[in-house]
């Protein structure tokens, strides 16, 4: 199959994603793909943007640079789209059954729904009764209320900061430094280079790690 003229910079991002992801999901696809090579599909729209596989689209773009060319596939959806790795002989090797296994427990991984977008889209613009039981999604939108309730009340530095050493007096910071990653591969590789696991809610560390326990900040937002 030919290769298309279109740029990876041709192609965008979802605009409304429900999947928001995780840092370990997009490091896990990352890795994949840097270790094993291509999985999975990217689906977009006629214009462009992406609604399917848009953590994809975005790790290409670190991973590739955006003046790459991809393989693209114009179809009606009428039709199914197979992908054949040439440079994989038999779908028992090593290489394949790893990413077989891969592509579904990134999707695992990285699922971070949006349920305030999800119960949008559910109300106006298609039901998804076929991929979320009413039930299913009364649960989901329950343990969100439950996640902000907890979340209140936290900005009270009493309550953000007991047991941190900053709050205690004890083992003040010498010096404290912003560190600032143009994306996310950096960020992955600097979380291995200190060792140190790096969440969404992580704000500060310190370096050499301190016990769990006081080791990283976290702020609820």
């Amino acid at each position: 199959m030919a290769k298309s003229k279109a740029k990876l910079s041709d192609f965008t991002v979802q605009s409304k994603n429900v999947n928001r992801h995780k840092n370990r999901g997009m490091k896990a696809l990352s890795d994949t793909i840097e270790n094993s090579g291509w999985i999975g599909a990217i689906t977009t729209a006629a214009n462009g943007e992406t609604f399917a596989g848009s953590a994809r689209l975005e790790v290409s773009y670190d991973r590739f640079g955006q003046e790459i060319e991809p393989i693209t596939v114009h179809t009606t959806g009428d039709r199914p789209v197979i992908v054949i790795r040439d440079d994989i002989p038999t779908a028992s090797d090593p290489k394949a059954v790893k990413l077989g296994v891969a592509d579904n427990r990134i999707s695992e991984l990285n699922y971070d729904p949006d349920i305030e977008l999800l119960i949008e889209i559910n109300d106006e613009i298609i039901q998804l009764d076929d991929l979320y039981y009413e039930d299913e999604l009364a649960a989901l939108v329950a343990s969100n209320e439950d996640e902000q309730n907890q979340g209140e009340g936290t900005n009270d530095p009493n309550e953000v900061w007991q047991g941190m050493p900053e709050f205690n007096g004890d083992a003040v910071a010498n010096k404290s430094i912003h560190v600032h990653f143009e994306s996310m591969d950096d960020y992955y590789q600097f979380s291995e280079l200190i060792n140190q696991k790096l969440t969404d809610k992580t704000r500060s560390i310190w370096f050499p790690p301190k016990p769990e326990s006081i080791s990283q900040v976290y702020v609820t937002e």
